[in-house]
């Protein structure tokens, strides 16, 4: 795997490859495996991206935990991806807890997904008020975008 950066000339990044049959023997395994190593390192720099930097806040973040319930094919990106389009600029940091399944509890062909969220405001101390206020945006936005609803 070759980067091409005009200016640099090309770099090898990584490889890609089927392992020797008595490297496979010797693992126990059997039949055509392949693997690949990669450089992230080298393969970030190749990025033309500028990265945002911003002076980390001096007040206090708010965490608040959020049990959605949402069909089983919905993916945690597409989640997240909501979550982050809502809350905005007051969203630090936002993960995904625990996903669990049960069908007399939630109805066939349902998940829970629990959702951390740490939200902070660069610019003063967050109220419970306004926390309650991105936590509500951001169930109303998850229940829009990929038919979300809070676990009662």
């Amino acid at each position: 795997i070759v980067v091409d950066q005009p200016g640099h000339g090309p770099e090898r990044i990584g490889v890609v490859g089927e392992f020797a049959t008595r490297s496979l023997e010797l693992a126990g395994l059997e039949g055509t495996v392949a693997g690949a190593e990669l450089r992230l390192d080298r393969l970030e720099s190749a990025l033309a991206v500028e990265k945002k930097l911003r002076r980390p806040s001096d007040f206090p973040a708010v965490e608040r935990d959020v049990n959605l319930v949402v069909d089983n094919a919905v993916p945690w990106g597409d989640l997240a991806a909501a979550v982050g389009e809502s809350a905005g600029d007051l969203l630090e940091h936002c993960r995904l807890v625990q996903v669990w399944k049960d069908a007399e509890r939630l109805g066939a062909g349902k998940k829970s997904m629990v959702v951390s969220l740490r939200l902070r405001s660069g610019s003063g101390t967050l109220s419970s008020e306004e926390a309650n206020r991105v936590v509500a945006d951001v169930v109303a936005a998850c229940g829009r975008k990929v038919g979300a609803v809070l676990r009662q």
